[in-house]
């Protein structure tokens, strides 16, 4: 065998490790691999088994103490939601709620696909 073949040889391999031990990893999320979307949903609203950058007590804090820019954050998120983007300093546009990755709403281009 060649170092090239061996080399080839060891990254398949490498690549079916990982695509197992995610398989396992997902399983593991999920318990028994059949997914219950209702008790999971209710798990990430409720911060179970997670660790989190800002739980929601902290959150109302803030939200009492700096209502001016809860206000500003949830509209900029609003607008975000609506498709307007703002790119390096130019002036926002709007991409829509599903972009096309191909087009330049700067410029208007529409590079090949």
């Amino acid at each position: 065998m060649s170092p090239q073949e061996m080399a080839w040889r060891a990254g398949q391999l490498g690549s079916r490790l990982g695509r197992k031990r995610a398989r396992e990893a997902d399983a593991e999320l999920l318990h028994d691999g059949t997914p219950d979307w209702a008790a999971l949903l209710k798990a990430f609203r409720d911060d179970g088994g997670r660790s989190v950058l800002l739980d929601r007590t902290h959150a109302t804090k803030i939200a009492y103490e700096h209502p001016a820019a809860v206000t500003e954050l949830l509209a900029e998120v609003d607008r975000y939601i609506a498709g307007e983007r703002t790119y390096f300093g130019y002036p926002p546009v709007n991409v829509g709620p599903c972009p096309d990755w191909n087009c330049d709403p700067i410029t208007d281009y529409h590079g090949p696909t």
